[in-house]
């Protein structure tokens, strides 16, 4: 008898709604991540030194970027995570979202506003060479993610 429930458990659980086994990693591996770029931040962001220079004027809209790319964005990419980890299409799109806007700030700085070509260029790759790759690795388990449905009313 046991074996006859076995074998049902096995065909309902069919390919579709398995876990992929990599997908478990990259979500585990965004959150050990998130948690220590979080921390991180919230270290430097209280030391009293960097208090004051954040908040100056003068440095508000690299502080802005240093608090999207090291605690807003991992915030976003966990909570993706935890979506994608429920197999849930949205949790792609916002990961994805969070984790791709400050490589493209990054590379908008290095090209346009510093102008730096060559081997400028290829540090910058380098140094997101990490998010690029982990957006590549989530993209490739998109099979194993529930499809974006709409209600009929056409909300989410």
């Amino acid at each position: 008898m046991q074996d006859e429930l076995d074998i049902v458990d096995e065909l309902e659980a069919g390919p579709g709604n398995r876990k992929s086994p990599m997908l478990k990693v990259l979500c585990i591996l965004t959150w050990v991540y998130s948690f220590f770029s979080c921390f991180l931040f919230t270290l430097f962001f209280f030391s009293s030194k960097n208090l004051e220079t954040i908040f100056s004027d003068v440095h508000w809209s690299s502080s802005f970027w240093i608090f999207v790319r090291f605690f807003g964005a991992p915030l976003v990419c966990s909570f993706g995570a935890i979506l994608m980890w429920n197999k849930n299409k949205w949790g792609y799109v916002l990961y994805m979202i969070a984790e791709l806007t400050p490589v493209l700030h990054a590379f908008y700085i290095t090209i346009f506003v510093l102008q730096v070509k060559g081997p400028g260029v290829f540090v910058t790759v380098i140094l997101n060479i990490i998010p690029i790759v982990f957006a590549v690795l989530y993209s490739m388990q998109l099979p194993y993610l529930k499809p974006l449905k709409l209600k009929k009313d056409g909300s989410i």
